[in-house]
């Protein structure tokens, strides 16, 4: 499944139902049925299409027994977007060098993490593989490039409020210690 490559900004955009349930059909994934349940749902729900799919609990339209979980999706979203998944392991991360990249706030706001930094290039997680508004934007502020990778939404999520609680905690018992003014 080969996609076009973003250039610039305007070709930038967040998944819609209509475009996951376009491509599941399109793959032989879902069914019409399945179609119409899932727009239906998205008009009434404020989460991530990609979540409404994964918490409906389909089956695949073309083979038995298999769930249409969050795990599915990404392994589909991979191929569809042509952008890797990560397997995050946060005992491999540097936490320090992440969260003093960007603040907790910006990176909330974006929906992306940054998991991994070097002078030259920072990594993020992101489950939006083509929303690319701020990339721009974020490579200018860092002065790095920016490389994308993709990871469930609900991972991102736990792990930015993990890593931005883990560098509170060490900011405040660094300040009891006197180590910072």
């Amino acid at each position: 499944m080969n996609r076009p490559k973003l250039k610039n900004r305007s070709n930038s955009r967040k998944l819609t139902m209509l475009e996951l349930t376009a491509g599941l059909k399109s793959d032989g994934i879902i069914t019409d049925e399945n179609v119409r349940t899932l727009n239906r749902r998205s008009k009434i729900s404020k989460i991530l299409p990609i979540l409404i799919i994964s918490n409906t609990e389909l089956l695949h339209a073309s083979i038995p027994n298999t769930k249409i979980d969050l795990k599915f999706l990404m392994k589909w979203l991979s191929k569809y977007s042509n952008i890797d998944i990560v397997e995050i392991d946060p005992l491999k991360l540097d936490i320090e060098k992440i969260t003093k990249l960007l603040p907790k706030a910006y990176i909330k706001r974006i929906g992306v993490l940054p998991i991994s930094v070097t002078s030259k290039k920072v990594t993020f997680a992101t489950s939006e593989p083509f929303n690319k508004d701020w990339m721009l934007d974020t490579s200018a502020s860092i002065n790095r490039d920016i490389e994308i990778k993709l990871a469930s939404p609900i991972l991102i999520q736990r792990l930015m409020n993990e890593f931005y609680d883990v560098r509170s905690a060490i900011t405040s018992i660094d300040k009891e210690n006197g180590k910072l003014d």
